[in-house]
C-alpha cells in the first residue's frame, strides 16, 4: 500500500512538473513566494472585517497570528524534523527527470529532508479554515476564491518539484485541524468573554 501511494506521488509530481515553460516557471515561483501571500491574507482580513464586530475582528487577528505561528512550529517539529522525508527534488531518480526553477543561477530545490508535511499547505489552509470556522456560511462566494488560490499554491509546490501530493494533503489536514482547535478552544471562548454586545 505504501509503495502504491509513493508511486502515485512520484507520477503526479512528474506529470505536473513536466508541463513547464519559462512563463509558468515565473508564475509558479511568484505563487509560491511569501510576497504572494499578501493577496489571500488581505482577502481573509477583509472578509473578517466585513463580517465580524470590531472586538471580534481584532481577536480574530490575534488568534490568526497565533494560529500561523503554531502551525509553522507543528509542521517543523512534529513532522519535518521527525519524519525527515526527502523532497522529490533530491530523490536519486526523480531529481534527474525534474525541471527546476533557476533562481539567479541556482536551481531551487528546497531543504532536502523537509518534504512532509508542506508548511505552505498547512499555513494556508489553517488561515482559510479559521476564517471559515469564524464566519461560516456568510462566506459562500469568497471562500471558493480563496480555496482555488490555496489549490494554486499547492500546485506551485509540485510544479517546482519540492513537494509530493501527499505532503500537500497532509499539510492541509494539519492546518484544518489546528484551525478547528484554535477556533473552538481559543477564539470562541475569548469571544464569549470579551466580545459580548
Amino acid at each position: 500500500m505504501i509503495e502504491l501511494i509513493l508511486g502515485i506521488d512520484r507520477s503526479i509530481v512528474l506529470a505536473v512538473n513536466s508541463a513547464n515553460s519559462p512563463f509558468w516557471d515565473e508564475v509558479m515561483w511568484i505563487v509560491s513566494s511569501k510576497l504572494f501571500w499578501l493577496l489571500p491574507l488581505s482577502l481573509i482580513l477583509f472578509a473578517a472585517w466585513k463580517h465580524l464586530q470590531v472586538k471580534s475582528f481584532w481577536l480574530f487577528v490575534i488568534c490568526g497570528v497565533g494560529l500561523y505561528a503554531i502551525t509553522d512550529q507543528v509542521c517543523l517539529h512534529f513532522f519535518k524534523n521527525l519524519i525527515l522525508r526527502q523532497r522529490p527534488s533530491y530523490h536519486p531518480e526523480l531529481s534527474k527527470m525534474l525541471h527546476f526553477y533557476n533562481n539567479d543561477g541556482e536551481y531551487y530545490k528546497g531543504k532536502e529532508f523537509a518534504s512532509f508535511v508542506s508548511s505552505h499547505a498547512a499555513n494556508y489552509f489553517a488561515m482559510l479554515s479559521f476564517l471559515f470556522f469564524a464566519i461560516g456560511k456568510k462566506l459562500n462566494p469568497p471562500i471558493w476564491i480563496l480555496f482555488i488560490i490555496g489549490l494554486l499554491v499547492c500546485y506551485s509546490r509540485m510544479y517546482l518539484g519540492v513537494h509530493y501530493p501527499s505532503d500537500l494533503i497532509g499539510g492541509a489536514l494539519v492546518g484544518i485541524l489546528l484551525a478547528f482547535l484554535v477556533d473552538k478552544y481559543v477564539f470562541r471562548k475569548l469571544q464569549s468573554l470579551y466580545c459580548k454586545s
